[in-house]
């Protein structure tokens, strides 16, 4: 996963006199991730299938080795993208362009959860309504809002009787 996510296609196939100093890091640092990668020095805790957007162009610079799916106990994606919401796309979409509260209602029912984030875990579905403006899809997450507040209040509202009458 560091491999693919450290650009090796800009690094391999050239020589690395050709690199400025600090480039020369990172490309030693892939070389050392492949000769441990190639002598089986990591354990097999994640689980890595090159994203597309890391797939090379010309797969003949790397050895076939690199280029196949490692076997873990945890997907890269819940290293990667820890919040990651199975809804994000369909949710996104409702927060920057909703015509109707009725959207929201509709991939509510379908499962999808509004209290998670989205954009890989860096925004709640609230804050990009906000910054779109996108008045229905706020009413809609405002609602969920006031809903557990609302809850909250009451749940400290029988507390204080209860501690009153102790």
């Amino acid at each position: 996963m560091i491999f693919w996510h450290g650009s090796p296609e800009y690094y391999y196939g050239k020589d690395v006199n050709s690199f400025k100093d600090y480039e020369k890091e990172v490309f030693f640092l892939l070389k050392t991730i492949e000769t441990k990668i190639r002598n089986n020095n990591y354990s097999e805790d994640i689980s890595y299938t090159i994203e597309k957007a890391f797939i090379p162009k010309d797969s003949s610079k790397f050895p076939d080795f690199l280029l196949k799916e490692t076997k873990g106990k945890i997907d890269y994606n819940e290293i990667l993208y820890p919040n990651q919401n199975p809804f994000q796309d369909e949710i996104l979409e409702l927060c920057q362009n909703c015509s109707s509260i009725d959207q929201m209602n509709e991939l509510k029912v379908k499962g999808a959860n509004f209290n998670l984030k989205i954009l890989n875990g860096y925004s709640y579905p609230i804050e990009v309504a906000i910054g779109n403006g996108q008045l229905e899809a706020m009413k809609f997450l405002l609602r969920k809002v006031i809903t557990s507040i609302k809850s909250i209040i009451e749940i400290l509202y029988s507390l204080r009787q209860f501690m009153e009458k102790i």
